[in-house]
C-alpha cells in the first residue's frame, strides 16, 4: 500500500494541483524507474541501458507501481 500511495495517488494529488493552476504551470516532469523494464539480462556483466521504447516488465507491486 506503501507504493500504491506514493507512486500512483501522489501522482494523481500532483497532477490534480497542475491542473487547478490552469496555464501556470508549463511543464510536469515524471520520474520512474528503471524497475519498470525488469532486471534486464542476468548474464550480462556491464552496464545495462534502458530507455522509453523498451516493453515494460516490472517484476514487483513497486515497479508495477511506477509503471
Amino acid at each position: 500500500m506503501a507504493a500504491i500511495q506514493t507512486n500512483v495517488t501522489g501522482t494523481q494529488v500532483l497532477l490534480d494541483a497542475v491542473r487547478r493552476c490552469n496555464a501556470r504551470v508549463r511543464r510536469f516532469v515524471f520520474v520512474s524507474s528503471a524497475a519498470v523494464y525488469g532486471n534486464g539480462d542476468p548474464k550480462r556483466h556491464d552496464v545495462q541501458r534502458w530507455n522509453e521504447d523498451l516493453a515494460l516488465a516490472p517484476l514487483s507491486v513497486y515497479a508495477n507501481t511506477k509503471a
